[in-house]
């Protein structure tokens, strides 16, 4: 038998336990195109949100995909927002991959969510700050 036969062997393998071991990935796609205060809208932004989402879920080769979670518009208030985050923290483990995904505004380092109000930043918005925190707990 040829040396590289083993060898050819084993990799095959390790190839089957590690496909059949794959991370489970989580996608959480957010996009704001129709704001409550209706100067703030723009185009294409939950287009944007269920189109990047579904297009990561069919990379299925090397992840076990979950049903990618998609908050657009109305859905993607600052509570809706941190509501899936928990729930998220409840199913990903140090393991998996989480994808997060964000298309709308930005202002000084917060997310621009659905119930933006101008005159209630800190508390209508989405900050860089709670986003990491709340990603850091996950798994």
């Amino acid at each position: 038998m040829p040396r590289f036969v083993p060898a050819l062997i084993g990799a095959l393998l390790l190839c089957l336990e590690l496909h059949a071991q794959k991370p489970d990935l989580f996608i959480l796609s957010v996009g704001v195109e129709q704001y409550r205060d209706t100067r703030l809208n723009l185009n294409y932004c939950a287009d944007d949100a269920r189109d990047l989402a579904a297009d990561i879920a069919k990379q299925n080769l090397l992840y076990t995909i979950h049903t990618p979670r998609v908050l657009t518009d109305a859905q993607a208030s600052r509570a809706a927002i941190r509501t899936a985050l928990a729930e998220l923290e409840r199913e990903v483990t140090t393991d998996d991959l989480l994808i997060f995904i964000f298309s709308g505004h930005g202002i000084e380092e917060r997310l621009v969510t659905y119930d933006f109000n101008v005159n209630d930043q800190e508390a209508s918005s989405l900050s860089k700050t709670d986003l990491f925190q709340r990603i850091n707990k996950l798994g």
